[in-house]
C-alpha cells in the first residue's frame, strides 16, 4: 500500500519570541495512493498512522514537542491526553493523527496532524538588508571566427562561460 507524506514546517510567529519561546510548526499529511494511478484513495478502514515524539531524561532549555489540530482559524492544542505508549515501543509516546479537514469535516483520503516543537531559546531576529548590486552590462566576449559573442548582464556566479550541444542533443555548460 504507497502511501503519501506530506508535511509543512513554519517557524513560530514573533509574538511568541516576545513571550520567551521559539520554534516552529510541523504540519503532516498522510494518504494513501493506487499503486497504479498514483491517485489519492479512501484510507482503508482500521489504518492508522502515529507519529513519535523524542523522549529523553532531560530537556535542553525546556524544549517540548506538542500535538495541536488545526481548527477553522487558528490550531488548537489536542493536550497530554493525545499522547500514548504503542505495543512494544518502549516509553516512546506517540499521537495518532486525526481524519478530519482544518474546517472539521471527515477527510476518507488523509489522516493529519500539526506537531510544535518549542524550546525557551529565542533567536535574535535579525532584519536582512539586501546588498546593493552594481548594475551589469553586457559586454563582448570572444567568440568563434564569423560570429558575435555578447556575455549576458547576469551576475557571474550564475553566468556560464560555454556551452555546447552534444552529438546525443543535451544541452551543456561550464561555469
Amino acid at each position: 500500500m504507497p502511501i503519501h507524506v506530506g508535511e509543512t514546517l513554519q517557524p513560530t510567529s514573533e509574538s511568541e519570541s516576545e513571550q520567551g519561546s521559539s520554534g516552529w510548526g510541523r504540519s503532516l499529511s498522510i494518504g494513501v495512493r493506487d499503486p497504479k494511478t498514483g491517485k489519492a484513495r479512501a484510507v482503508p478502514q482500521g489504518v492508522e498512522f502515529f507519529v513519535g515524539r523524542p523522549t529523553a531524561r532531560e530537556s535542553l532549555a525546556k524544549a517540548t514537542v506538542t500535538a495541536w489540530r488545526h481548527g477553522p482559524k487558528r490550531a488548537v492544542a489536542r493536550g497530554d491526553r493525545a499522547w500514548g505508549i504503542l505495543p512494544d515501543q518502549g516509553k516512546q509516546q506517540f499521537v495518532r493523527l486525526e481524519g478530519r479537514t482544518p474546517g472539521g469535516e471527515v477527510d476518507r483520503f488523509a489522516r493529519r496532524g500539526l506537531l510544535r516543537y518549542t524550546t525557551h531559546v529565542v533567536p535574535n531576529r535579525l532584519s536582512l538588508k539586501p546588498s546593493s548590486s552594481r548594475p551589469i552590462r553586457p559586454e563582448p566576449v570572444t567568440s568563434v571566427p564569423g560570429f558575435e559573442g555578447v556575455r549576458l548582464p547576469l551576475p557571474r556566479g550564475i553566468m556560464p562561460t560555454a556551452m555546447t550541444w552534444t552529438k546525443g542533443g543535451p544541452w551543456r555548460s561550464l561555469r
